[in-house]
């Protein structure tokens, strides 16, 4: 009797398993290392160019289109004391503030594309590159509040500035600067040079804040 022993050879299919199963944990590993802390390519950028921004450049006076924004620089001006601002019940007290510097008061309109739009990040920018926020000597009612589609908003946001400073760039966008990522940011000069600055410490009349305002989109907002 010749007996026939079974064949030893897997059927290829089942060679394949274990390839298949290496590969697939290949790819596992890279995705957790994507979607874990850490893993997002993002991060592994310089805070530098995490914060980079897309400048979105116009003149004073004029719409100067954001990503999901519009923003008109409206008016500028300053002084070296500030007033209350009249008819304000949550406002600080009528105590006029003084300055070693100057107080530049800027007014500017938002008006928001498809959804509300909150600017946080305000900043002016000098000719020698130094960066200055608001104020926390002021309320800034203007930060933070939402400007809603349809509508413009117009708001008022004060600087402290010393007295030496020259030449003034308003910087605006939806994020803080410090956690700005690679989003719209609003740049305008604005009209302020050295002699700018001096005529407004010599001013002995306190700059006041205009109060915020919003109108319907097209209504008294040119």
């Amino acid at each position: 009797m010749v007996r026939h022993r079974a064949p030893t050879d897997r059927p290829w299919w089942r060679r394949l398993i274990t390839p298949v199963v290496l590969v697939a944990a290949l790819l596992g590993t890279l995705w957790l290392q994507q979607v874990q802390p850490g893993g997002d390519p993002f991060n592994k950028l310089t805070p530098e160019v995490q914060r980079a921004a897309f400048p979105a450049s116009g003149a004073m006076g004029t719409w100067v289109r954001a990503r999901t924004f519009d923003l008109r620089a409206d008016a500028v001006t300053g002084s070296a004391q500030l007033a209350a601002r009249a008819n304000s019940a949550t406002g600080p007290n009528s105590a006029t503030r003084t300055s070693n510097g100057v107080f530049v008061v800027l007014t500017a309109s938002i008006r928001a594309h498809d959804e509300p739009v909150s600017l946080i990040g305000w900043q002016l920018r000098d000719d020698s590159g130094r960066l200055f926020t608001p104020t926390d000597r002021w309320p800034q009612p203007a930060i933070g509040g939402a400007a809603q589609p349809g509508f413009v908003r117009t708001v008022a946001v004060v600087f402290e500035v010393p007295a030496g400073v020259s030449g003034l760039t308003l910087l605006a966008s939806r994020a803080a600067p410090q956690t700005l990522r690679l989003d719209s940011q609003v740049q305008v000069r604005l009209p302020v040079t050295a002699a700018t600055v001096t005529a407004w410490r010599a001013s002995a009349a306190p700059v006041v804040p205009p109060p915020t305002r919003t109108v319907v989109a097209g209504q008294g907002d040119s």
